[in-house]
């Protein structure tokens, strides 16, 4: 079964002491650390407001894509989901924030979402929408379990795909030691219809274990909160997520 990526902030919920401006005094704090680039004691600061503030979620999420952006991503919790879940909010609360959203290079980490290109203005019921998100977004295929390799999938804009089922690793006894094994690769031809995409494979090679390969395939594209997701119709149950799997080991 593949884990789902719910991850959500835990705040520690202080009292909310005000400063001279009427602004809470760790909210404040956080934004003089902001302001000066130190994004570590701003992070800590807002985490510890607890406040429901738009601005705060903003800067909360900038700063998360920035450790994304260095690496320390399980470091600060600067995962994909909570980074959009962030966003989402802020922008529900004030409207204005979207702009920003979409004009920072900081917020590079999640350009390759459904979420952010729904931000920018396509839309999951047309057609033409879609197929241009199938191409901007990187796909991964979550595998379980942790003995195994993600897998992915990649639409191009030819109409082609290539679907890689992920690889997972058995024991050998003789060698003493883990050995990979192929869920298989394919390649095919997809077309859009509404929300479904179906796909005619027309390509199988390194196929070690046959379990995953079809010869036809229809995924179902949604938003499973703030996940984009691609859900297989058939009788395969695979799933494939806009997000990695991180920090999980």
């Amino acid at each position: 079964m593949h884990r789902v990526i719910t991850s959500m902030l835990v705040f520690v919920v202080l009292p909310f002491l005000l400063n001279a401006n009427g602004r809470p005094e760790l909210v404040a704090k956080g934004d003089d650390e902001y302001a000066r680039g130190n994004y570590e004691r701003a992070y800590e600061f807002y985490l510890n407001a607890g406040v429901n503030d738009p601005e705060v979620s903003f800067r909360l999420a900038s700063i998360m894509a920035y450790f994304r952006k260095q690496g320390l991503i399980c470091e600060y919790n600067a995962y994909i989901d909570i980074i959009l879940d962030e966003l989402q909010y802020a922008i529900a609360q004030d409207s204005s924030l979207l702009e920003k959203v979409l004009s920072d290079t900081v917020f590079s980490p999640i350009h390759r979402t459904v979420l952010y290109n729904v931000w920018q203005g396509h839309n999951l019921d047309n057609d033409t929408s879609i197929a241009i998100i199938l191409t901007e977004v990187t796909w991964y295929r979550i595998v379980e379990p942790v003995t195994a390799t993600d897998g992915k999938i990649v639409f191009r804009a030819d109409n082609s795909v290539y679907v890689d089922w992920g690889t997972y690793y058995e024991y050998d006894e003789v060698m003493g030691e883990f050995t990979p094994c192929s869920y298989g690769k394919q390649e095919g031809q997809y077309k859009v219809t509404g929300r479904k995409i179906y796909i005619r494979w027309d390509k199988t090679y390194d196929n070690y274990y046959d379990a995953d390969m079809q010869e036809e395939s229809v995924f179902i594209l949604d938003l499973d909160g703030v996940s984009g997701v691609l859900k297989d119709g058939g009788s395969k149950h695979v799933i494939f997520y806009d997000m990695p799997d991180e920090c999980n080991t």
